[in-house]
């Protein structure tokens, strides 16, 4: 084998290291033969040290795939690895990956396997998926070699660039040949003189009313403005109701109807080396609905949620920021963008935007929405969920948990969910959350009501939340329904019945196991708290719960807490269910029911914790996450109470969505230099966005040029 000296020193830092073993076959065989040995030396160090936890995996250097600070094995707190074996090495990663898939698929359903991927897939994201600039190049020269009639055409140009700038250049091509959003890019000033690149809100505006796709955002089909006008109309007539101080309601109706609702959204993504990547961006609080179908016929009126059409066509992309360019030493430069926005934010709305029919279109900020983190970097609040006591013994004063009111703060527990008016609901928007007021409350927003400007999250609230603390709670009372030898063999028992469960019900829900490490319950006597990260998991776990008690009813009867998490289960279940079937807004008479079935779910979960504890038993831990859906069914109440006949759905601040989004500028920009993340993962990013405008027939596709 051949190697260059960069690549001989991996081996020679196996040698030196002491936690890492080399245990490779005595010569070189077939592909079988390779896989066997690898097999062999898996189990015979089970036999040797089982019961033990252990992972499969390839990695371009064991040394610092062990030791890095970002995620080496040896800082696994959750696993505690002591060694790692090296079973085999190649020069190309797809055997490499290939052998890996071969040894989960083999390893996957022994106990202690931590896999939970099929393998491969790195390979298939970063090597086969994509192709460097310069690759491109060295590809149209070739072209242009064999065939020089091509020199004329598009790929001439890709052809004529400089390898050593390819990227750079590449852009500029694509740009000539009307192959990337033409959205004006700017840049902000920041720390240590610096430029943030960066897409304002009036570009994407200028570049939306030129291309003639103000119905877009409206949620019209197609261009038709006087529909546009009757949606943005409606809508404001009913938002009335909701926040009524607003400063939007001083313009007049028809300036109203050019006025266009925005939500602004941040959160952070995975980078290079699994960084974080804060990101940004803009949507439209109207789209053209979800995926779940409603039960009940369009109305013209109907207004629908901004979750069907793809994120790239959807969302509006503003800035990207690699962590180390708001870090501790540079932390002012996130609110130097927020700063900017809310400037530009400011003029939209005040001034506006002049469009091509000589008409002036507004745009209003109407909330900004992220999980809890996020908000609160943001917003720079000091009341947060961070704040919660983590001891009954805690002698440090309480700070409160909630940017809306003054939740957890003495005299005003959190944890009341039988009060049709907890002592906290009289605290809402009397202190502010923040010692400072934030760069973004300088945006329009209702005075009598400024934390509702911050929205709360749902998706983070029950999905990623407390849904994943009652689930994984409810299926550790479902164990004993599975008798068994051993606590590993219910689970194994209960672990076939749901993916049987799944596979009836076309469900995928993003886990391969079912055991003690799903539901991050390691002992009888810790919380269990759920160790899935996908949304969609915690549908599928609480779906296959319902379905599995209703075929048990007569167990079920037995257990009382069994049986009042089942009833739990069916509220919440039915309360997202209807949610889901509606709009934008939610008809009175059903807003009713589904905030009913919200308050009853929590007022369950307050007894069930409450009847655990009398028995000894640590589920349903009360978390800061039960008070932030408890505001959201509020939210839906004061709206009927005030008279709405319509009701802006909470799923309006939704994150799922988003989530979908922010990963992909993140994985754009671990394709990008590190020195150009920025600049360089906006650029590819419009290329990327312009692919699907294309697709949806927002724009024609550019000229082909031969």
């Amino acid at each position: 084998m051949n190697l260059d000296e960069a690549a001989c020193e991996v081996p020679r830092s196996v040698d030196n290291h002491t936690a890492i073993f080399w245990r490779l076959p005595s010569k070189t065989g077939t592909a079988g033969s390779a896989l066997n040995h690898a097999i062999n030396v898996v189990n015979s160090t089970l036999e040797m040290k089982a019961p033990m936890s252990f992972k499969l995996g390839y990695t371009h250097n064991p040394s610092w795939r062990w030791d890095n600070d970002l995620y080496g094995y040896k800082h696994d707190m959750a696993y505690k690895f002591q060694a790692m074996l090296v079973l085999c090495i190649s020069t190309e990663p797809h055997s490499a990956a290939m052998m890996e898939a071969a040894l989960i698929s083999y390893f996957k359903s022994t106990p202690g396997c931590q896999n939970v991927k099929a393998g491969g897939d790195n390979v298939k994201m970063d090597t086969m998926a994509s192709a460097a600039c310069s690759s491109a190049v060295r590809a149209a020269k070739a072209v242009v070699e064999e065939v020089p009639a091509a020199a004329h055409s598009s790929i001439g140009r890709v052809a004529a660039i400089s390898e050593s700038h390819a990227e750079r250049d590449m852009h500029r091509v694509a740009s000539a040949c009307g192959v990337t959003l033409p959205v004006e890019m700017s840049h902000i000033a920041a720390a240590e003189g610096e430029r943030i690149p960066f897409f304002s809100i009036s570009s994407w505006f200028r570049f939306l009313l030129r291309f003639n796709l103000w119905h877009v955002i409206s949620g019209v089909s197609s261009p038709d403005m006087s529909a546009c006008c009757r949606k943005w109309g409606v809508f404001w007539e009913r938002f009335r109701i909701v926040c009524g101080g607003h400063p939007v309601f001083a313009r007049g109706k028809a300036a109203l109807q050019r006025t266009c609702a925005m939500i602004l959204h941040g959160d952070e993504g995975r980078s290079l080396k699994k960084t974080q990547l804060m990101v940004l961006a803009l949507h439209s609080i109207m789209g053209f609905g979800s995926r779940v179908e409603s039960d009940e016929a369009a109305h013209p009126d109907r207004q629908e949620l901004n979750m069907q059409v793809h994120t790239w066509a959807s969302r509006y992309l503003l800035a990207v920021l690699p962590r180390f360019m708001y870090d501790d030493r540079r932390d002012g430069n996130f609110q130097t963008v927020l700063a900017e926005i809310s400037r530009d934010g400011n003029h939209l709305f005040e001034e506006g935007i002049l469009g091509p029919d000589n008409q002036v279109y507004y745009v209003c900020i109407l909330y900004v929405i992220g999980d809890w983190p996020q908000q609160q970097k943001m917003f720079n609040y000091q009341r947060s969920f961070s704040n919660s006591a983590k001891a009954s013994s805690s002698r440090q004063a309480l700070k409160g948990i909630c940017h809306h009111c003054l939740a957890d703060v003495a005299g005003y527990p959190f944890e009341d969910f039988k009060s049709a008016e907890p002592r906290w609901r009289s605290t809402v928007d009397t202190v502010p959350a923040y010692d400072e007021e934030p760069v973004l409350m300088q945006l329009p927003h209702d005075p009598a009501k400024p934390s509702s400007f911050a929205a709360p999250d749902l998706f983070h609230g029950w999905h990623l939340g407390i849904g994943k603390i009652f689930v994984s709670s409810c299926l550790v009372l479902l164990l004993h329904l599975f008798p068994a030898n051993s606590v590993v063999a219910s689970f194994q028992a209960m672990q076939d019945a749901f993916f049987e469960f799944c596979k009836n019900a076309h469900l995928h829900p993003h886990i391969r196991k079912l055991n003690r490490d799903t539901l991050n319950w390691p002992y009888a006597t810790t919380f269990p708290t759920g160790g899935w990260s996908k949304g969609h998991t915690t549908l599928c776990l609480m779906r296959f719960f319902i379905h599995h008690c209703q075929n048990n009813m007569d167990a079920v009867g037995t257990d009382p807490l069994l049986e009042k998490a089942l009833e739990a289960a069916l509220e919440i279940h039915l309360c997202l269910t209807k949610l889901y079937k509606e709009g934008l807004w939610v008809f009175r008479p059903k807003a009713r029911e589904i905030y009913l079935h919200g308050f009853r779910f929590l007022e369950l979960f307050g007894e069930l914790a409450h009847d655990s504890f009398e028995v000894s038993r640590p589920l349903f831990s009360l978390m800061p996450n039960l008070h932030r859906i408890h505001h959201i069914f509020f939210h839906m109440a004061d709206q009927v109470r005030a008279g709405a006949t319509w009701v802006l759905s909470p799923l309006t601040w939704s994150c799922q969505v988003e989530e979908d989004f922010v990963g992909r500028p993140s994985r754009v920009s671990r394709r990008v230099s590190p020195r150009l993340t920025m600049r360089r993962t906006l650029q590819r990013c419009m290329q990327a966005a312009y692919a699907k405008y294309v697709e949806y027939g927002y724009l024609r596709p550019a000229p082909q040029t031969h």
